[in-house]
């Protein structure tokens, strides 16, 4: 159960390295007149590129549930709420990661944007210690760069309720209600900030 995100991450890169050979919108192709048609065609494309990623991870996130929960059924003779909604939170922080993907893919190499997005991935789940550190550090500067950075970096911690799951706690509406909230936010405003590279970027 725990290890559903690090199974499925190595997805992101066999699908998504594509991504930034795809021939899109050059800058100097579209007046200024047609800059905001563009823009939304470029955002409308990613969304797209978003869209069928998480499709892909959905059907084996999917098997690999109704496999977890065969086994529960099988062991404890009845299947677990707990788990379930815990995987659902999962999904969402599967959706934010697919964002990460597009737009380190738009910037950077197949090879980098790989091992960006997994460090993205390492970094999402221990940000609260940056939060914790900041509270803690003795230089206002050095408190402000790591408090922007905490805002910066994924808070995959938001989606992580597979360990309570496993002692049969239960996510709360308001945590998941936080979760969706965020994790359309945060996707939101990687795949315009993906657009913005897209347009500026010269493709061969």
């Amino acid at each position: 159960m725990k290890n559903f995100p690090i199974l499925l991450l190595v997805l992101f890169y066999v699908h998504f390295s594509s991504v930034r050979r795809v021939g899109m919108s050059r800058r100097d192709a579209a007046p200024a007149s047609r800059s905001l048609r563009v823009a939304i065609y470029d955002l409308l494309l990613l969304v797209i590129f978003m869209i069928g990623g998480l499709m892909t991870l959905a059907v084996l996130f999917a098997a690999m549930l109704l496999l977890l929960m065969g086994i529960i059924w099988f062991r404890e003779g009845g299947w677990s709420s707990s788990v379930f909604l815990a995987a659902c939170l999962s999904a969402g922080e599967l959706a934010v990661m697919t964002a990460i993907a597009i737009f380190f893919s738009t910037c950077t190499s197949p090879t980098m944007s790989g091992l960006m997005t997994f460090s993205a991935f390492i970094s999402g789940h221990f940000s609260g210690d940056l939060k914790a550190f900041s509270a803690q550090a003795a230089s206002p500067a050095l408190s402000a760069v790591t408090t922007g950075f905490y805002y910066l970096f994924p808070n995959l911690e938001l989606f992580n309720a597979r360990g309570p799951a496993v002692h049969d706690v239960a996510p709360t509406p308001e945590r998941f209600v936080l979760a969706i909230a965020y994790m359309v936010l945060y996707s939101t405003a990687l795949l315009m900030a993906a657009v913005l590279i897209f347009r500026r970027r010269e493709f061969r």
